[in-house]
């Protein structure tokens, strides 16, 4: 994905999370989460049009293998669930924007 597209979703979905009032603790955690999502889609050639449902069981899978970066180990599944639900509620707003 071209940095510039990824930069403007990103601060696109930022701006129509603060119109609804998110917590500024939320805007970021959902905007950090979708960048991952993101950076992940390009690694894996592949472009926010093209998504398929099978992107969300490869990601998912993905995440269930990544390291934590803190700590070390796995990722917690809440962690996981939190990344799930920054993409869903992503989802709405290009749905909403769109």
């Amino acid at each position: 994905m071209d940095k510039r597209h990824f930069l403007f979703y990103l601060q696109s979905y930022k701006t129509w999370l603060e119109r609804l009032d998110y917590a500024q603790a939320t805007c970021y955690s959902y905007v950090r989460s979708v960048g991952y999502f993101m950076n992940w889609l390009g690694s894996e050639g592949r472009l926010l049009t093209q998504l398929e449902p099978s992107d969300m069981n490869d990601y998912t899978n993905w995440l269930e293998q990544r390291g934590n970066q803190k700590r070390g180990g796995g990722l917690d599944i809440k962690t996981i669930y939190g990344y799930l639900d920054a993409l869903y509620n992503f989802s709405e707003y290009l749905f909403n924007y769109e």
